[in-house]
Parts: structure tokens; sequence; C-alpha cells
């Protein structure tokens, strides 16, 4: 055998060879990809089933909100609601402001105040609020207010005090 006939060999086998070996990248690439393809849908099907299970659960949270929402019009309170006051402060006309207890306990000693660069006129302390009962006050700001944090100190039913901390809530 010439050296001619050795360099031809030698170019094919090595033109065989790169289509073997080009053949076994594909094969390859063709199962990673498909492995990426079966890893995504995977991934899809376990998106999907957590998607579902949170809808579920926001679904479930609602109603439940929903019910504990109307107990009170009701006048039914569930077994574990500790008797307790709790507000609710809502712009009442001009400047005024109502405060009011919401919850199921009377609260005594209400002592109403605000912060120092507020303008404020607030109900004579102390005073004893029901449940559902309120009290109106006066509270504006100037260009010198900073906070406009209304604050409500009380005693609980038990004996305990107890503070509350509220932004004015905006005008209509």
């Amino acid at each position: 055998m010439d050296g001619q006939s050795i360099a031809n060999l030698i170019t094919a086998l090595g033109v065989v060879a790169s289509i073997v070996l080009g053949a076994l990248n594909m094969r390859s690439q063709q199962k990673l990809a498909q492995a990426a393809a079966d890893r995504a849908e995977a991934a899809g099907r376990v998106s999907a089933d957590n998607t579902e299970k949170v809808i579920s659960a926001l679904e479930k949270m609602a109603d439940t909100a929903e019910i504990l929402a109307e107990q009170p019009r009701r006048g039914i309170l569930p077994p574990e609601a500790a008797k307790r006051a709790r507000w609710r402060l809502d712009h009442y006309k001009g400047d005024t402001y109502q405060l009011t207890n919401i919850g199921n306990a009377t609260a005594a000693n209400v002592d109403v105040s605000a912060h120092e660069s507020l303008i404020f006129q607030g109900p004579e302390s102390p005073i004893v609020l029901r449940p559902d009962e309120g009290v109106t006050f006066l509270a504006a700001a100037s260009l010198a207010t900073h906070d406009k944090t209304i604050t409500v100190r009380w005693d609980a039913e038990d004996g305990t005090s107890a503070d509350w901390k509220y932004p004015l809530p905006p005008k209509p």
C-alpha cells in the first residue's frame, strides 16, 4: 500500500468516526432534551397542583372570614372569642371623627389623645364606652402636623390597661 492509499484510508476512517460521533452526540442531546421536557412537564403539573391547593385554601379562608364577619351581627360569637374592646375610627363630618367600640366588652377610663402637632379637641376624659357606643372629637392637620395618629387608652373589664393607635382616616 502506497502513501496515498494510507492517507485516503485515514481520511475515510476520520469521516466515519466523525459521523458516528455526531450521531452519538445527537442521540445524547435528544435524550437530554427529552429529560428536560419531562422535568418541565412534571414541574408544570406540580405548579398546577399547588395553584389549585392555594386557590382552595384562599376560598376556604374567604368563606370562614365571611362567616365570622356575620356572626357578631347575629349576636353569635365563636366560643374562643375573648371579651375585649375593639375600635373603629371613622371620619364623621368636617374636622370631626367618630371613635366606636366595636368589641364585645366595655372599655372604662377611655382617654382619646393625638400627637402634639395635630389640632385636637377630644372628649372629656375619662369616659366609658360600651359595645357599639361611640364618641366624636375634633382633629385637624395643619402645615406643622407631621403625625396624624390618634391614641386610645382604656381599662379592660379584666382590670388590665391597653392602648390602640390609628391614623386619622381620610376625608371623603
